[in-house]
């Protein structure tokens, strides 16, 4: 999640198990510790890949973050000697507020490496867009009324943050059967399928559906009557060369996507290659596209991979955000106006 929300979070955990004992510095310690992890992106690696990639691995494991539980709860004793007596207060507020920003971060789609050293894939749950006003306000005011003096609210925010994440997996999985009737229906045959909020609420759903020669995009919204989702088909050109799809770039890419992306000549730009993951973004847009590939003297080569440029005007968001609203109602929009 965004860090304001991690912040908010971190402050509401952090009061929730220590405030009652040392006051306001729980609030403190929690927002400082619930922003820590999220501090790896300030590390500069060799390329926008690893960047891309490693966030949310080492910082973000389960097993890294236990180890460094016991040192930063012996700082906290340290910095305030009136709470020492609290040593099993302070271990259980920093874990407890360094993993569930970890878990908080598997309910996005970006990916969350929480079992880091072991090879698994990362964690993607996809049950909340990364910034959400809806979960976030309760935390903030909660965190603001235990300032002064209000623990009670601030539980309350715990409780109604926690039952927001709980409507989202609800309906993730009513998405999810629908989305699985909408593919028998239509005979896709699918090698990957991602539902996924769109920003920042939980009516509206985004699902693409990846197969090899395509791959299809739909909507559904809980505000709209009906139940039948629709989708739209995007042809996916073959790689200009086989062998780009071997490079170790792509294999990364390809892994973190979990099959959710493509790796076709760019057409902005035809003498390169791009790798688009297609889990955050709509078409045409997406966050994260990287060149892997550039064709020079009749042959392609690897180079250092870069991100794809992107500049999307004022007008494009404006017209996403219309787009957007309109689909959360089920609206048809004429942008040719705009």
């Amino acid at each position: 999640m965004d860090s304001v929300t991690q912040f908010a979070l971190g402050a509401a955990v952090g009061h929730a198990v220590l405030g009652r004992k040392v006051g306001r510095i729980a609030l403190a310690w929690g927002a400082a510790l619930g922003t820590l992890p999220d501090l790896d992106i300030l590390i500069p690696l060799s390329d926008p890949v690893a960047s891309f990639t490693w966030h949310r691995s080492w910082s973000h494991s389960l097993f890294v973050l236990a180890v460094a539980a016991p040192l930063f709860a012996w700082l906290a004793g340290r910095l305030h000697p009136r709470t020492r007596e609290h040593r099993r207060g302070w271990l259980a507020l920093v874990l407890a507020v360094l993993w569930t920003h970890v878990v908080l971060d598997c309910f996005t789609v970006y990916g969350t490496q929480i079992f880091w050293p072991l090879p698994f894939s990362p964690e993607s749950w996809s049950t909340v867009f990364v910034i959400d006003p809806l979960y976030t306000l309760p935390l903030l005011i909660g965190g603001m009324a235990a300032f002064f003096g209000r623990p009670r609210w601030n539980v309350a925010g715990l409780v109604v943050s926690s039952l927001y994440l709980g409507w989202s997996v609800v309906a993730k999985v009513q998405v999810e059967r629908l989305a699985a009737a909408a593919i028998a229906r239509d005979g896709i045959p699918a090698t990957a399928v991602l539902t996924t909020p769109a920003p920042l609420q939980t009516l509206l759903w985004r699902v693409v559906v990846m197969t090899d020669a395509a791959y299809y995009e739909g909507y559904y919204s809980f505000a709209a009557a009906g139940d039948r989702l629709e989708f739209e088909r995007h042809p996916i050109a073959a790689p200009p060369a086989a062998a780009i799809a071997s490079y170790p770039a792509v294999a990364r890419l390809r892994w973190f996507a979990a099959g959710v992306g493509v790796l076709a000549r760019d057409p902005a730009n035809p003498s390169s290659a791009t790798f688009t993951d297609l889990r955050m973004g709509s078409e045409p847009n997406y966050m994260f596209r990287f060149v892997v590939a550039e064709h020079s003297s009749g042959v392609w080569r690897e180079v250092t991979p870069r991100r794809a440029p992107s500049s999307p005007s004022s007008r494009d968001w404006l017209n996403f955000a219309a787009r957007l609203w309109a689909r959360i109602w089920d609206r048809e929009i004429d942008l040719s106006k705009s």
